[in-house]
């Protein structure tokens, strides 16, 4: 759809051929805009801000059962996953992407908020040694589960795992150590 917007965009504007002076049509970046050329952008601006704006353009929500079902998917490959990642760490890695992008469409385009949901995303990410991420969606969950023995524990675990500096090398530890000055 944008590269045909595009194309339409330049046939309308775009006129290389004519110099940009102070009295002469309006040029952005080569865009030459004048008369029903304007009047077009403004129209076709004011189109896409109103599209936004009413949810058009939008996805629809999911009906229930394409909540029990992305759920219930999500729920399998996670467990696929880990019956597998012992034998097999690329098709269990697979299987958590699987069920990470099931579990992510339930809170993006149903709009649900809930402990166990987040928890899960938080320890998919986990197994995808996205620990960033993990620790997110476990704050998250405890939002809405706070007293999760689990919860707790994994959200601990997943903190001690990351890595918020990194250790110098030893020959630049000695030139801080020489030029502490600098």
């Amino acid at each position: 759809m944008f590269e045909k917007l595009k194309k339409i965009m330049h046939f309308f504007f775009f006129k290389p051929s004519m110099a940009r002076t102070m009295n002469g049509p309006l040029s952005i970046n080569g865009l030459l805009l004048k008369g029903n050329g304007l009047k077009f952008v403004i129209a076709l601006v004011s189109l896409f801000i109103m599209l936004g704006t009413t949810g058009i353009g939008q996805a629809a929500e999911l009906s229930s059962l394409e909540k029990q079902e992305l759920l219930s998917q999500g729920a399998d490959f996670f467990q696929q996953a880990t019956a597998t990642s012992s034998a097999d760490p690329v098709a269990a890695r697979e299987l958590y992407q699987k069920a990470l992008l099931r579990y992510e469409r339930l809170v993006k385009d149903s709009g649900i908020r809930n402990g166990k949901l987040f928890y899960n995303i938080g320890n998919i990410h986990f197994q995808l040694k996205d620990t960033g991420r993990a620790i997110l969606n476990y704050r998250r969950a405890e939002l809405y589960i706070p007293n999760n023995p689990n919860l707790k524990k994994n959200l601990a675990f997943a903190q001690s795992m990351r890595q918020d500096r990194l250790e110098e090398k030893q020959q630049e530890k000695i030139l801080k150590t020489l030029f502490f000055f600098h």
